[in-house]
């Protein structure tokens, strides 16, 4: 589902964007490696400085899901966000108790969920925060080098163990290059872990 919602979200947010030049059969392709990518493989076929701020945005969204349990990707993993939809499913509908193929979930397994996902949030947010900071110099919004969304990819991109950067990691200071670092670190241990 991932797969599927991160490709046509690509291909309809790029269509006239950083797709437009190629092929159909092409513009399949990198929407979908890209959808791919953003997960755990951290490689690209295109250019993402091309994206629209939308596409980066999606981007960011599934870095920080991540791969699946057993892989050595980061983010969230599927499973957990798999386990909060389904309790979110589960709370909507007024039920109380988790579900899938007639099986129910315990309620450690989605208390440990809910868990990863504030250790992930607080972290991504406490070093987005961190990296603006450092890399605004204390000036206003117009003087800074770093852009919001840049600077989110980068983050998530660390935290999730993607490897994917717009192009702002070069351009960091060293501080900031020390703050992705330490994110890289977290994410392939785990913010549990560490």
């Amino acid at each position: 589902s991932l797969l599927a919602i991160g490709t046509t979200a690509f291909l309809m947010l790029e269509w006239n964007g950083a797709l437009a030049n190629k092929p159909l059969h092409e513009r399949v392709l990198i929407a979908g490696f890209h959808s791919m990518s953003c997960r755990t493989a951290g490689f690209n076929t295109t250019d993402l400085r091309e994206f629209s701020n939308a596409s980066i945005f999606v981007s960011v969204l599934l870095m920080a899901v991540g791969a699946g349990p057993c892989s050595t990707g980061g983010g969230l993993k599927v499973s957990t966000f798999c386990v909060l939809v389904l309790q979110a499913w589960t709370t909507f509908r007024g039920s109380s108790r988790i579900q899938l193929f007639r099986r129910a979930i315990p309620r450690l397994s989605v208390e440990r969920a809910t868990a990863v996902l504030i250790l992930f949030s607080v972290i991504a947010i406490l070093s987005l925060m961190l990296l603006l900071v450092v890399e605004q110099n204390g000036g206003s919004h117009a003087s800074g080098n770093a852009s919001f969304i840049e600077a989110a990819f980068e983050v998530v991109s660390a935290l999730g163990t993607v490897g994917l950067s717009i192009g702002m990691t070069p351009e960091l200071s060293e501080s900031g290059r020390l703050i992705i670092i330490v994110l890289m670190f977290t994410g392939r241990l785990g913010p549990i872990t560490v």
